[in-house]
């Protein structure tokens, strides 16, 4: 009986939705080297689960720490959509 166990690699689209962007971007990052990726005999690359996760931990991660940092002038608050105005 085979174990519930997750893949060791993942598609091109299942990496697209992780990272919410376009297949098409998924192949350019590995191809950049932003990625890590295989290519199989078939000419598809698949891309390792764990090193995937890796890659977009630290996406993540410098995401959520760029969100709290103040703007260079020292201001704080968000830009509003309605021209450019600051919100407190």
């Amino acid at each position: 009986m085979a174990k519930n166990r997750p893949k060791a690699f993942l598609a091109r689209s299942e990496v697209a939705r992780l990272f919410h962007v376009s297949p098409v971007t998924i192949v350019r990052w590995a191809e950049q080297g932003k990625l890590p990726s295989q290519l199989t005999l078939g000419g598809q690359r698949r891309y390792p689960r764990k090193g995937t996760l890796a890659v977009l931990s630290e996406v993540t991660q410098v995401a959520r720490t760029s969100r709290r940092t103040e703007s260079p002038t020292g201001e704080r608050g968000r830009v509003s959509t309605r021209r450019g105005r600051r919100t407190p």
